[in-house]
């Protein structure tokens, strides 16, 4: 499966960046326009029944303290059952605000199931001045280099879901469970958006931040430049896609009567 990833180039200077570089920039949370003013925000269902608090409980000694053994778990949890206050709204509010917190470190990269989108060329390329990245979903999965942990398990990039009313997530899900949530819900009036997303954690395991991921040069498949491309940033693409190893296919997109077409 391929996807697409519409950009703006108004600077013309992180093409060799990302042609010859095969470098992506990924965004954190308040740095690309939340349209959808439930997109990416931390609400969680307070409170939890006690049986769903005592499973959380139980998930994260688990996963932290792995030497503890089932009785010692077991006098864990009850120990923070009664001592931690976790029915009141001031513990919901702390809980909310590290979910909030997690969800902000992450880097975000939306991408669409289509490149004949006129609305996305308008939108989010310029208005067909600027390209559109075709991805390898799979390298995008396969060859992303993620730390150890939760965030492996994701199969990415993963599609978003277009729903009325999202529900909110049990204050004891996981961090994996949260991130999924906040960021792959959005309101049906952005289903033309055919979105997808790729969400990584703010560091990676080479120690980068997700500003900075690099990928296996066959993750990116070609580059589509945009309907209203000046022929001068047009022969400059396709002077870097030739300098490129492997090479770089590079095509056009037409508006013909209010429909976009790519050349083969």
């Amino acid at each position: 499966m391929t996807v697409y990833r519409y950009m703006h180039i108004g600077d013309v200077d992180f093409l060799p960046e990302l042609i010859l570089g095969n470098r992506l920039r990924f965004k954190g949370r308040k740095e690309f326009l939340l349209a959808d003013q439930y997109d990416c925000l931390a609400r969680l269902a307070w409170p939890p029944a006690e049986e769903e608090f005592r499973a959380g409980l139980d998930e994260s000694l688990r996963r932290t303290e792995k030497n503890l053994s089932a009785a010692e778990r077991l006098t864990r949890i009850e120990q923070e059952i009664r001592e931690i206050p976790w029915r009141t709204a001031e513990y919901c509010e702390t809980m909310e605000r590290r979910a909030q917190e997690l969800v902000d470190t992450c880097g975000i990269l939306c991408a669409s199931e289509t490149p004949t989108s006129l609305r996305h060329w308008d939108e989010f390329a310029g208005g067909g001045t600027g390209i559109c990245l075709q991805l390898s979903s799979e390298g995008l999965r396969d060859q992303l280099r993620l730390p150890p942990g939760e965030f492996t398990k994701s199969r990415l990039p993963v599609a978003v879901s277009y729903v009325d009313e999202a529900g909110e997530p049990s204050s004891s899900a996981r961090a994996l469970e949260l991130v999924n949530h906040f960021f792959l819900k959005k309101k049906p009036s952005f289903r033309w958006q055919q979105e997808r997303r790729v969400v990584v954690p703010e560091l990676l395991k080479d120690g980068k931040t997700y500003e900075d991921v690099e990928f296996e040069a066959a993750v990116l498949q070609r580059v589509i430049l945009g309907y209203a491309m000046s022929t001068e940033r047009e022969a400059r693409i396709r002077e870097l896609a030739a300098q490129r190893v492997p090479g770089l296919l590079v095509s056009r997109a037409k508006l013909t009567s209010g429909v976009v077409v790519v050349e083969a």
